[in-house]
């Protein structure tokens, strides 16, 4: 039996949800490098289907990625080591617009 839209929908709210929750760890964990932490938290969101989403959090995620995107058009990102050519105040926006998700 198929699950109700309703219930796939919360699923991947609740899912949206928890990789926040492991994007702000990575964010809180001090003893590592700012740019490693930003990498780690945007690689939290890595494989999150945003097609059962319901429109609201749908635009809320891709709101915030085109944010960060907007943040880092500026740097030749290749791979997740180049996080570590972004200057520290744009690393800061990023962790601050990942906060602010939810």
């Amino acid at each position: 039996m198929k699950p109700a839209a309703s219930q796939v929908t919360a699923a991947a709210r609740r899912d949206m949800r928890d990789r926040w929750v492991r994007a702000c760890i990575c964010l809180d964990d001090l003893g590592r490098p700012a740019w490693k932490r930003t990498a780690e938290a945007m690689q939290a969101f890595g494989g999150l289907k945003l097609t059962p989403l319901s429109p609201r959090d749908r635009d809320r995620i891709e709101t915030m990625l085109l944010q960060i995107n907007d943040v880092t058009a500026g740097y030749p990102i290749e791979t997740w080591e180049d996080y570590q050519k972004i200057a520290a105040a744009d690393l800061s926006r990023i962790g601050q617009l990942i906060r602010t998700l939810f």
